[in-house]
């Protein structure tokens, strides 16, 4: 065997070992999720043309367990495509030009009934649990238990491969959380309101100090009622108007509408000794690279 042959086989065989050691290395992702966003701890971000490199850059890295890939554009036109890569992923919000996915993320997320959310847990008091299927049959369950308030159905496998999908039913609902693999939904009116007024009858018409990012951004808002259910309103120095608000029993939901870019707020409205406020919110859309993990806000009035 002559010099080039011994060179030539050396070659193919250091290559072939590189593909056997890059292919046990990489970890496969779950679908790709058009129009989500994850939330999570950050391992880093860099520009990236493609949402495919992007996945392969995670699926090669040990360290990164989901990514987010920002479509170029998307907030402003000069923007390029983004990549961030996240070492835990703790929950996923709607988000217009961004593509997920999780490493070991397995099937599609399942379909939410209408009126329920995606990636959301709720808190409080637990009637019951038991395996379901689909968050369809959790749905129905809880509409059928007078003493049910609220239900979060956990997909299988959320949280270890061989879980089954899970049915909870709360008699009292306290709070709601981000949650990757959770459908949620409370019940109209659960809280004794009657699905048309806050707590003790007080209007949320009027004016509400806004926080949200863990306390980072702050505003004034404005809310105007046009009926007992449906409201309107604005965010202070033309930030974005209030549109499809809608309160049913203490669950309070909104868009915020900026023109070139969208949001979708949600909240429970609450009496604190007579001062009306709205926690446990959380919110999508538009600008959520800018709070990675932190997707939540509040707001007290004034």
């Amino acid at each position: 065997m002559n010099l080039n042959n011994r060179n030539h086989i050396a070659a193919r065989t250091t290559a072939l070992a590189f593909i056997m050691i890059s292919a046990v290395c990489a970890q496969t992702l779950g679908p790709n999720e058009n129009g989500m966003s994850l939330q999570g701890s950050r391992l880093t971000y860099y520009q990236r043309p493609a949402a495919a490199q992007c996945q392969n850059d995670c699926a090669n890295n040990p360290n990164c367990q989901g990514f987010t890939w920002i479509n170029p554009g998307t907030y402003n036109r000069s923007d390029p495509g983004m990549c961030y890569l996240l070492s835990s992923v703790t929950g996923r919000v709607p988000a217009a030009g961004h593509i997920s996915g999780v490493k070991g993320g397995g099937s599609s997320a399942p379909s939410a009934p209408a009126g329920t959310e995606s990636g959301m847990s709720l808190t409080g008091t637990t009637l019951t649990y038991y395996q379901r299927p689909t968050a369809q049959q959790c749905d129905a369950d809880c509409a059928n238990n007078p003493n049910c308030k609220g239900f979060t159905w956990i997909a299988a496998g959320t949280y270890r491969p061989n879980d089954a999908a899970m049915c909870y039913l709360l008699s009292a609902v306290t709070g709601r959380s981000p949650a990757r693999g959770h459908i949620s939904g409370i019940k109209q009116g659960a809280t004794g309101n009657g699905g048309a007024t806050p707590p003790s009858g007080l209007s949320i018409a009027g004016f509400w100090q806004w926080r949200a990012c863990n306390d980072e951004y702050g505003l004034l808002i404005g809310i105007e009622t046009a009926n007992g259910v449906n409201f309107t309103g604005g965010f202070e120095n033309a930030n974005g108007t209030i549109k499809n608000g809608v309160l049913r029993g203490d669950r309070i939901e909104f868009d915020r509408d900026g023109g070139s870019w969208q949001q979708h707020y949600s909240g429970q409205v609450v009496n604190d000794g007579g001062k009306l406020k709205i926690v446990n919110g959380a919110w999508s859309g538009a600008y959520a690279d800018r709070c990675p993990g932190r997707m939540n806000w509040h707001a007290e009035k004034q």
